[in-house]
């Protein structure tokens, strides 16, 4: 039977999807907890990032087989990408492909797990940075969308090429064998806890690997660990998503349930989800991604998993089964203002580049991994740490011009919309409805949108003065 060592425990849970028996399935007091039908295979341990799983008494001679699978990173890199979703990922490939030496860590031993997300994203969004798109990546065509307002009233959008709902797992997973493949060396169940630091630099990160700790120097490190970013914290200790700032989300998969493929469904009200939205993404017949997010700082007193109850009950009348669970935050937030710090980047959800209204972020992140990889690559050419980054200071700018005042602007959109009753947000799906409700549509105009709302007289004032506080 397998030991679990106290001190080293952190209860991450990356060891439960490992047991082929399912006998690790209890996290109690800070520590993974073997039942006794642990069958002592020994297949968790190297799936551990703190080295806190062992055979008891046989520690040493026992694991040696199992971690001899596992070649140990070298001690320098040009590059250390920390994080291995869809934007550490692809700046590990993009930089790779430019000829400098990387490391890709992923902390979790299976790459795409967990996912809290409707896995759907715009055609053009995914093509701009990866134009070869697999077949096995895409569960479900986006053609249109389907809005429901407080009341009750659909308005369904046509959008023949709006997008994809996404195979996450399979989507995440071949991204890192891409970067493997493009040169970086990639692992799994690694995590990166610190900075080096020598005088005013910073020169390489401290890692934790299958119970054993790495110092790896390099020249840049790019942060992709998510909207809880440890690397962030690290720097920034002070620094924290404020609860405007993030939507509280849970999410079910289900099956057996009616849905109309093709067409994502979008159902919003102040008492449905405060400030935020419920959906349904069909990934097939009678198969659905099916979420509610709240904004936290409107507060209605329940928690999101009792909305998303209700929610459930409500849209599929006790129908289906669920097959999946998953909650967390997603970040609806401003970008990070200190996106650029030095010699790091901070990309994805940890650089807050999510869209600020839906908390939308595959299309940014793979957008904001290309953008990362590709000017890394250069300034680690550049030769010295100051013009390393000097090259690296370039990212904000890039950002901005494609995306940042977009995302601005959607910000604003946001606070002010979270803050309007069901009578405005019923006006608002009027105004959707005569705009996009009849006819099929080759592209959305999402500021066009805005301004037809604008001018929605019982909305002019409410929504105006937020948006163009100095007049329109």
């Amino acid at each position: 039977m397998i030991a679990v060592d106290a001190q080293s425990c952190c209860a991450c849970g990356g060891c439960v999807p490992a047991c082929p028996v399912g006998s690790i399935h209890i996290i109690v007091n800070n520590r993974a907890v073997i039942a006794e039908s642990c069958v002592g295979c020994g297949k968790c341990i190297p799936f551990c990032p703190h080295g806190a799983l062992h055979f008891p008494e046989e520690k040493g001679d026992r694991q040696k087989p199992i971690q001899r699978w596992f070649r140990p990173p070298d001690s320098e890199y040009d590059i250390v990408v920390v994080g291995g979703g869809p934007a550490g990922s692809t700046a590990a490939r993009f930089a790779a492909e430019q000829g400098a030496k990387v490391l890709l860590v992923e902390k979790r031993p299976i790459v795409g797990t967990p996912q809290l997300c409707a896995e759907g994203v715009s055609h053009s969004g995914l093509a701009d940075v990866i134009p070869e798109i697999r077949e096995k990546w895409i569960a479900a065509p986006i053609i249109g969308a389907i809005l429901v307002s407080p009341e009750g009233r659909k308005t369904t959008v046509q959008h023949p090429k709006a997008g994809y709902i996404l195979e996450r797992r399979v989507f995440d997973r071949d991204l890192f064998s891409m970067a493997a493949k493009a040169g970086a060396r990639t692992l799994i169940a690694a995590e990166a806890i610190d900075f080096i630091k020598t005088d005013d630099h910073i020169v390489g990160v401290t890692m934790l690997c299958r119970g054993q700790s790495y110092e790896i120097l390099c020249k840049a490190i790019i942060c992709a660990d998510g909207v809880e970013s440890g690397m962030l914290s690290r720097l920034f200790p002070k620094e924290h998503l404020a609860t405007d700032q993030i939507h509280v989300a849970s999410q079910v998969v289900m099956s057996g349930v009616e849905v109309r493929p093709g067409f994502p469904e979008f159902h919003i009200g102040r008492n449905l989800a405060p400030g935020g939205y419920a959906w349904v993404f069909p990934k097939g017949e009678a198969f659905a991604n099916v979420g509610l997010g709240l904004n936290p700082s409107i507060g209605s007193g329940e928690s999101s998993w009792d909305l998303l109850e209700r929610f459930v009950e409500r849209r599929f009348a006790g129908e289906g089964e669920i097959i999946e669970v998953a909650s967390g935050n997603v970040p609806t937030a401003k970008r990070f203002s200190k996106i650029v710090y030095r010699n790091v980047l901070f990309i994805g959800d940890a650089g807050r580049l999510s869209d600020p209204v839906s908390g939308g972020g595959i299309a940014s992140a793979l957008l904001s991994g290309r953008i990362a990889g590709q000017l890394a690559s250069e300034a680690v050419r550049a030769g010295t740490p100051e013009k390393t980054e000097i090259f690296l200071s370039r990212f904000t700018d890039l950002w901005d011009k494609l995306k940042g005042r977009q995302f601005a602007f959607y910000w604003k959109a946001k606070t002010i919309f979270a803050a309007l009753d069901d009578d405005d947000l019923e006006a608002i799906c009027r105004v959707i409805e005569d705009r996009f409700g009849h006819g099929v549509f080759e592209s959305i105009d999402i500021p066009g949108a805005i301004k037809s709302i604008i001018r929605e007289r019982k909305l002019f004032w409410k929504v105006a003065k937020g948006l163009y506080p100095k007049g329109i």
